[in-house]
């Protein structure tokens, strides 16, 4: 049995030292101790302290790196989105704008985004060893939709690739190719077009908790299209959940996204305190947990992309 964090592998009850000393009981003094006591901790009061540690982690070391600070917010998936959990669980979102990872229309990282990537990496070496990380390459709604899809899946990959050299173990990571289908503001203006070309992480306990959140978020319909018309009967779509595993190509080990599973995601209202409301959808598929026996080239097939 392990531990990191503060977290133990096995069981849902954890004991963690406290530097508070045990008040004398009505059957006597203390025994005398000069070590810290130990006190129960549940599961769920653990998911909650590891993601403050997050929040807070990641704002000392962008100050410490001097970049620029990022959008964080906390969001919540739904209670039962986690195999195990029966609460909600807690889920980091950090935001980047475009220009901070990429130049327009294009998938490989600017020189500039190295300080980014060193302070996530940090954080994913700091935090616990199941730690998921789940990143988001958004588009605006500009060029089809098979377009934005493939460039958001291939930034998707680039930015795993730099993780991966920096330390950050590709079975913590996922992606989704969510392309254009997630704007934060309308597609109809230069500026609103802007905010939607961006850079989302999703950091939690679980990959599972990352893509319920994606599952459930809530997108203005009025903000799917360029010309400010609301869509009509946009109310899901299938996306699928890809994973990077390390693959052999003509004896080279190349890190290539595979595909995992569909998901559907449908707009949906979050309450007054993020949580997401859950709607009648099937679940995210799970993410696999071993990596992948190599395949040669022959093997590889039009759904894995390397890029």
């Amino acid at each position: 049995m392990t531990q990191k964090s503060g977290r133990w592998a096995a069981g849902p009850i954890l004991l963690v030292p406290a530097l508070t000393s045990c008040s004398p009981s009505s059957m006597g003094p203390a025994p005398v101790s000069q070590g810290p006591s130990l006190t129960l901790t549940t599961q769920n009061a653990t998911i909650d302290l590891e993601a403050s540690d997050r929040i807070n982690r990641f704002r000392r070391l962008s100050n410490v790196a001097g970049i620029r600070p990022p959008k964080i917010q906390m969001l919540y998936a739904p209670a039962g989105s986690v195999p195990g959990v029966r609460k909600r669980v807690p889920v980091v979102l950090v935001t980047f704008d475009e220009g901070v990872f990429f130049n327009t229309n294009r998938a490989t990282p600017i020189a500039s985004s190295a300080a980014v990537l060193n302070v996530i990496a940090r954080n994913m070496a700091d935090d616990v060893p199941d730690a998921a990380l789940t990143i988001l390459g958004n588009t605006d709604s500009t060029g089809t939709s098979a377009y934005n899809d493939n460039l958001s899946k291939r930034r998707a990959l680039h930015v795993m690739k730099s993780l991966s050299a920096r330390g950050v173990d590709p079975l913590q990571m996922t992606t989704v190719a969510i392309g254009d289908r997630q704007p934060v503001a309308s597609n109809a203006t230069a500026a609103g077009r802007a905010m939607n070309r961006r850079v989302e992480f999703l950091i939690s306990a679980s990959p599972q908790a990352n893509l319920a959140v994606i599952q459930y978020r809530h997108v203005d319909l009025n903000y799917l299209t360029t010309n400010g018309a609301a869509p009509i009967a946009v109310q899901s779509s299938t996306v699928s959940v890809l994973q990077p595993h390390t693959v052999i190509m003509h004896g080279v080990k190349k890190l290539a996204l595979m595909p995992v599973g569909p998901m559907q995601i449908e707009p949906a209202t979050p309450s007054d305190d993020n949580t997401i409301t859950e709607r009648p959808l099937a679940p995210a598929p799970l993410v696999s947990e071993r990596e992948l026996a190599p395949v040669a080239p022959s093997a590889l097939n039009k759904n894995i992309l390397v890029d």
